[in-house]
């Protein structure tokens, strides 16, 4: 199908710079961006004018745990260690495929209701996720944590034939070794081994994806996990970065959840093996953890992108309500208002994250795949617009996750009028309600 999208505004990324057109167009050839601009020949096609709107490309959540919807608001303000051993991993061990499918399908529906238009999640039993986003129509990668003592990269193998680039490549499957406090470094290695042999025979890359630095005592851990294991950890090495760094498997296809205990020393790593990280304010602040040395990163060329980690931990798939306190945050601690500006956060959570995940989105430019969510302007908050800086600020400052209207998923609608067609939410929504009372009991 071939569409002719009109907006007041069409706003883009190219490399640092913003691009705004105002009274624009974009054409659309099935899964594909075919045109920008203003004087498009739009003779063939389906023309839908949405008027005072925005279209931008869709917010891409590089970290999450999409099925965790089921534990929300279950284990609430209790520290990370005790949230981790004595609440949720007890529940997960009763979780089937079933309750993970419930679960992920109400998350992939509240991520596209709030304009995210990719997820990135590791969790159990991924094939049940698989399954949950393609049918709700979500671009996703999912993948299972890798325990020690747990499960292999053999477990899942099964998996990457089963759904890697399939549907449309739609959907990936990235391989996660949970943290380096859970698995070895003999594992680490193992696994960063497959991944490479895979690529080299690969058209379509796979990811490794793993959590980083989240905690002060993480390399406390790390320490101690290794000993259990019959493996020390030299004293000449004092962070998580520096150990993952000493094993030699960061590049760029490693996509790193967090990374709040970063040195400087820590920064410089990652940006000279080009690695992904996905930084999740919210869930940190509401676990009690560390914020993030994003304005530091930023200036380091650290590949940065924005999640909003499991509904468990922040609540939410609202990357709105991510993007905004992820610029409030730098501000506050860096005590400068200059820091965190609101075009480089818009940039993490779309044409950024791209980058750090490896689709083809990210961006409104020809090629591109047609990922896009259009913002109703017609707001009293989204007021006044009188400039390209102001259209940006609002998007980031001001805009809810209820004020998007539609959006696009590799060329197919996917909601309109904040509508998902085809779908009977009431039936979604009491099965996962269902699986949440049967976890419990």
């Amino acid at each position: 199908m071939e569409y002719a999208i009109i907006a007041k505004y069409i706003l883009s990324f190219h490399d640092n710079s913003p691009m705004v057109i105002e009274n624009g167009t974009v054409l659309i050839d099935g899964t594909d961006i075919v045109g920008v601009g203003k004087d498009l020949n739009i003779d063939d096609a389906e023309v839908i004018n949405f008027g005072n709107h925005i279209l931008m490309p869709g917010l891409i959540n590089t970290h999450t745990h999409a099925a965790m919807t089921l534990f929300r608001g279950y284990a609430d303000d209790i520290p990370l260690d005790s949230w981790l051993n004595d609440h949720i991993w007890p529940m997960e061990s009763k979780l089937s495929s079933e309750d993970v499918m419930n679960g992920a399908k109400v998350a992939a529906i509240e991520a596209l209701l709030s304009g995210t238009t990719t997820i990135n999640s590791m969790y159990w039993h991924p094939d049940a996720e698989a399954r949950a986003f393609s049918e709700i129509g979500i671009r996703g990668m999912i993948g299972a944590p890798i325990i020690s003592g747990i499960n292999t990269v053999k477990t899942f193998e099964h998996i990457f034939s089963d759904w890697h680039g399939k549907n449309d490549d739609m959907t990936r499957v990235s391989i996660n070794p949970h943290a380096p406090y859970t698995v070895t470094g003999d594992e680490y290695l193992q696994i960063h081994e497959y991944k490479n042999n895979f690529n080299q025979s690969s058209d379509i890359p796979i990811n490794m994806h793993t959590h980083l630095a989240e905690t002060k005592f993480e390399m406390e851990m790390i320490r101690k996990y290794n000993l259990e294991n019959g493996s020390a950890i030299s004293d000449d090495i004092k962070t998580s970065t520096e150990y993952l760094d000493s094993l030699d498997i960061l590049d760029d296809k490693i996509i790193v959840a967090h990374a709040v205990e970063c040195t400087d020393k820590d920064i410089k790593i990652l940006a000279e093996n080009k690695v992904g990280v996905s930084l999740n304010p919210i869930s940190n602040l509401k676990l009690g953890n560390n914020i993030s040395k994003v304005d530091q990163m930023y200036r380091a060329g650290v590949k940065l992108s924005l999640g909003t980690d499991g509904p468990a931990s922040n609540n939410s798939m609202d990357m709105f309500e991510t993007m905004k306190i992820n610029s409030l945050l730098q501000k506050s601690v860096n005590n400068d208002p200059s820091r965190g500006k609101a075009f480089e956060t818009l940039k993490m959570a779309t044409y950024g994250a791209s980058k750090v995940i490896g689709w083809n989105t990210g961006a409104i430019e020809v090629g591109k795949k047609a990922d896009i969510i259009l913002i109703d302007l017609n707001k009293p908050h989204l007021q006044p617009i009188f400039s390209h800086n102001s259209l940006i600020s609002n998007l980031v400052y001001a805009t809810k996750a209820t004020d998007v209207s539609d959006v696009m998923v590799n060329g197919k609608w996917r909601v309109r009028n904040r509508e998902i067609p085809e779908i009977n939410l009431k039936n979604v929504y009491e099965n996962l309600n269902k699986s949440v009372y049967r976890l419990i009991e």
